[in-house]
């Protein structure tokens, strides 16, 4: 069983939408004897830098995930770019959801196949 970490874009979103837009996949990964690592912030600091408390806290969480899923709109999002490249430099394979992606989604001038 291998343990997935799911990035989704999240900024103004609440909690309940977001993991709404995740259920099918979570069910899908589910459903293949893999384990959804939980990485939604259900209270998160309220503090002027919240949004780099909760990238810290996803990195902690992805360091221990076997690999990690990107579900379309990622590319757009500078908090699921971060987990991006940092599944690139650390190794952690990935999968990236959604079709074809722009042409400036990645920085490294690295092709990704969606």
């Amino acid at each position: 069983m291998k343990k997935i970490f799911i990035s989704q874009p999240m900024k103004s979103k609440t909690v309940e939408e977001i993991k709404e837009e995740r259920a099918a996949l979570v069910a899908e990964i589910e459903a293949r004897g893999d384990c959804v690592i939980e990485s939604v912030m259900d209270t998160p600091p309220d503090m002027e830098s919240q949004a780099l408390w909760c990238l810290g806290r996803s990195l902690e969480i992805l360091a221990g995930c076997d690999e990690a899923v990107f579900m379309p709109g990622w590319w757009d999002a500078r908090g699921c770019k971060m987990e991006y490249q940092v599944c690139l430099a650390y190794g952690i394979p990935v999968n990236c959801l959604g079709g074809a992606l722009p042409n400036d989604a990645v920085s490294d001038g690295e092709e990704v196949q969606a």
